[in-house]
């Protein structure tokens, strides 16, 4: 299953309660960020090297992400957004754990293999961009009634630590094609998506 809003904002709104972040802003946040989330990801573009088979093949897979350096990173971006009043540490917590156990048991990655047909393959986002970032946090938060300083700031920490947070997940596939005949030992690349 695509990781998606839907699971995103109960599993962010989970995490936050569970550090005592309750009450409508709460659900508004975890509503917000979860949609801003689910466009940056289908921004993300995966570079993966395989080994395996000589041939041609498709790569299918997984992304994972640590939530306890996402946790460490968010943190200091929250922190450098001017946030009064705002438990960096537990807000980021909330945030990161929330999205790492979402992504680490749906999301699905897609490559394309050339050189590769039967074997596996390991990657890294490779675009994983805190403008594009931000400016999809910023629209979820206001399209969820956090709006004015705290919706910009809020973003702005969020975009750049998520964008720095996702550079850092690990990809792995299985990558499956037609061998050439006879079957030879050989590496290649792959591109693709994270649904």
């Amino acid at each position: 299953m695509p990781v998606t809003s839907v699971q995103l904002a109960p599993s962010i709104l989970a995490q936050l309660n569970a550090r005592k972040i309750v009450g409508a802003f709460a659900a508004s946040l975890a509503t917000g960020t979860a949609t801003g989330i689910q466009g940056f990801v289908q921004t993300l573009v995966v570079s993966s090297s395989a080994t395996g088979s000589v041939g041609v093949g498709v790569g299918t897979g997984k992304w994972v992400l640590d939530p306890v350096s996402g946790s460490s990173i968010l943190t200091n971006a929250l922190r450098g957004a001017d946030l009064d009043g705002v438990n960096h540490a537990f807000l980021a917590q909330g945030i990161a754990f929330g999205v790492a156990l979402v992504v680490n048991t749906s999301s699905i990655v897609q490559t394309a293999v050339t050189g590769v047909a039967v074997g596996v393959g390991a990657g890294k986002v490779v675009n994983s961009n805190a403008e594009i970032a931000t400016g999809l946090i910023y629209r979820g938060l206001l399209s969820s009634g956090i709006v004015g300083a705290k919706a910009t700031n809020l973003a702005s920490g969020l975009g750049q630590g998520l964008a720095s947070w996702f550079k850092m997940g690990r990809i792995t596939t299985a990558v499956a094609g037609t061998p050439v005949v006879p079957p030879a030992a050989g590496s290649g690349v792959g591109a693709g998506k994270i649904f």
